[in-house]
């Protein structure tokens, strides 16, 4: 009966998978071959469909992954590293190896770092022709907060990494404005947890004390912008569901956290004014504030920005959220939205994935 369960499952076309755990697109049903010579290809198209839907697959692949996960202390999944006190690691996705980069087995060239300084010198000269302030900041990978939880078998065959490199050329520079994320988050790091045992990315405590070294750093410029203090805000402790690794390996239920959790003692004043999707995939989100200080910001970032909306939407009168790497440099949304500050973020393990470089209309726009 167990063994005839699966082929039942699929006649009667019962879904029980969606690929949502593993973060991917199941293959679907292939059409029919043509010729003799797509024969081949069809019947691999169908060896791969029948993997991915047939019944209980769901349930089968989260059996497996707990075995992996509770007997084995593995992840059951290459794309996730399972640390010491079962904290949860990414290792590769998107064919970048955030393992080999925490190994800092490929420093940047010097001709890298001069590209890196030369472009970001570019947008900061670029915007401030215009009056426009700009701020730039690595999110800190959760490998080099957390070391002590990486595996013994992981071994750095340096002591420095691309973060470390970037940032020594850029303070070097006279027209950057440069924030140590890391450093102000190792300082911090023994209160709380700043990032997500089971996931990638800081927690609302992580991105609060990340907002606060930005506002600290703005302040240099502008004294008179009123920061908002600790004191305003409020931590508590919540049990929370396994965060996106453990999703990755299907265990999102069974894996739980203590997390840390901001929350305002003085009432929110914002609203999102709009949000939408561009024709390049971007998402831009674009908050308003009557309370807020007089001012608009615009920040490009990819997904560690978005813990950091509440906090900046409730500062300024305009907050504009758009996701972007920090090798390009959408300049269409500086026109559009007129900031007074443009911050931009990018993640540790992305730089020195792709070279930066700024758009040609940056030179026609001069």
């Amino acid at each position: 009966m167990i063994l005839c369960t699966p082929s039942l499952i699929d006649i009667l076309g019962v879904k029980t998978f969606d690929g949502n755990s593993e973060k991917r697109t199941l293959a679907e049903f292939p059409e029919m071959p043509t010729s003799i010579a797509s024969l081949e290809e069809y019947t691999s198209l169908i060896d791969a469909y029948i993997k991915d839907n047939f019944g209980l697959r769901d349930l089968l692949v989260k059996i497996d992954y707990q075995i992996s996960y509770d007997i084995f202390g593995v992840a059951g999944n290459e794309k996730v590293i399972v640390g010491k006190d079962n904290w949860l690691f990414l290792d590769e996705i998107v064919g970048v190896s955030t393992i080999d980069y925490y190994k800092n087995k490929s420093p940047f060239t010097n001709l890298e770092l001069d590209q890196w300084q030369l472009v970001l010198e570019s947008r900061a000269n670029w915007l401030k022709r215009r009056g426009i302030q700009y701020y730039f900041f690595v999110a800190p990978n959760k490998h080099s907060l957390y070391p002590e939880f990486i595996p013994d078998s992981i071994l750095q065959v340096s002591d420095v990494s691309r973060y470390d490199q970037l940032y020594a050329q850029l303070d070097r520079s006279e027209i950057l404005q440069t924030i140590d994320v890391k450093q102000i988050l190792l300082d911090s790091k023994e209160e709380y947890p700043l990032y997500y045992r089971s996931g990638t990315h800081w927690n609302s405590y992580g991105a609060f004390i990340g907002y606060m070294s930005i506002l600290d750093k703005i302040t240099e410029e502008l004294p008179e912008l009123s920061v908002v203090e600790i004191e305003d805000y409020s931590v508590e402790t919540r049990t929370e569901k396994g965060s996106d690794l453990a999703q990755l390996i299907n265990l999102q239920d069974s894996i739980t956290e203590e997390s840390p959790m901001i929350s305002t003692n003085i009432p929110r004043t914002y609203e999102l004014e709009n949000e939408y999707t561009d024709e390049d995939g971007r998402v831009i989100s674009h908050y308003v504030n009557p309370n807020g200080e007089p001012l608009k910001i615009l920040m490009l970032g990819d997904s560690f920005m978005n813990a950091l909306k509440p906090y900046f939407a409730q500062s300024f009168s305009e907050a504009t959220f758009c996701s972007s790497s920090s090798t390009n440099f959408p300049v269409q949304y500086i026109e559009e939205y007129e900031p007074d500050i443009v911050i931009q973020e990018i993640v540790e393990r992305r730089i020195g994935v792709e070279d930066p470089f700024n758009p040609v209309i940056m030179e026609v726009m001069k």
